[in-house]
């Protein structure tokens, strides 16, 4: 997989490498010879990156699954031996949702892990090898805001990751309330209380609502400083 990442990285700096030989060199001296080759080169990469990535994706795919096949197996089998004191303690909701969600949140930290951290990872590396042949004094001029990138990422991160633990809370208590109003419908028609559940399951949807729009507009606004500060070195630069 790492393999096929670093290869995947390296075919997708091909193209903008490919654009500036042709701005360069083949429109100027308008040599169309050279551009039939460099069409057929462009033709080339784009078939074999497609394939790579057709590829690198199923690989994915298939080592996420099963490692969510195995954590799913050991974590049933884990709660199947636990004391009846502790399915006394705990919601039924919770189980559930824990079982089931947050085990295919698994799904995502690989995909995390594997297309942004090790993909960019290796794509920022040779990048930089390319920044640094072309023009150092940019490029550690550049580098120079790195410190400060790295911690606005890790500041909102800390600052998401509470709002997440919360919200994932908050959707818990909402299944655990369905799972026990649902069960115990009968008791609930016999003393006529679906007005007030049913009140109390729009409040509870609607609190689940609001925390998740405020959660939406923290990481829309972590990303629009971030990318001021992206922003930042190209205008000294320039």
């Amino acid at each position: 997989l790492l393999f096929i990442t670093g290869l995947l990285s390296i075919l997708s700096l091909a193209g903008p490498y490919l654009v500036k030989i042709l701005l360069d060199v083949i429109l100027p001296k308008k040599n169309l010879a050279l551009l039939m080759q460099l069409m057929s080169l462009f033709i080339l990469i784009f078939v074999v990156k497609t394939l790579v990535g057709i590829w690198h994706s199923y690989q994915t795919t298939k080592l996420v699954e099963n490692m969510i096949l195995d954590v799913k197996t050991e974590l049933f089998s884990h709660l199947e031996h636990l004391d009846l004191s502790f399915y006394h303690t705990n919601k039924v909701g919770d189980i559930l949702y824990r079982l089931d969600e947050d085990v295919y949140s698994i799904d995502s930290f690989i995909d995390i892990l594997v297309d942004d951290i090790l993909l960019n990872a290796l794509t920022a590396i040779f990048i930089l090898i390319i920044c640094l042949r072309l023009n150092w004094k940019v490029t550690v001029v550049s580098l120079f805001f790195l410190p400060f990138y790295v911690m606005a990422q890790k500041y909102f991160g800390n600052i998401l990751q509470k709002h997440k633990k919360r919200l994932v809370e908050k959707v818990a208590d909402l299944i655990s309330f369905l799972e026990e109003n649902l069960s115990g419908i009968k008791a609930i028609k016999s003393f006529a209380l679906e007005t007030k559940k049913l009140n109390e399951y729009t409040s509870r949807s609607k609190d689940l609502i609001v925390r998740d729009l405020k959660m939406d507009l923290l990481g829309s606004f972590s990303e629009a400083v971030i990318g001021i500060m992206t922003f930042i070195p190209l205008l000294l630069i320039l």
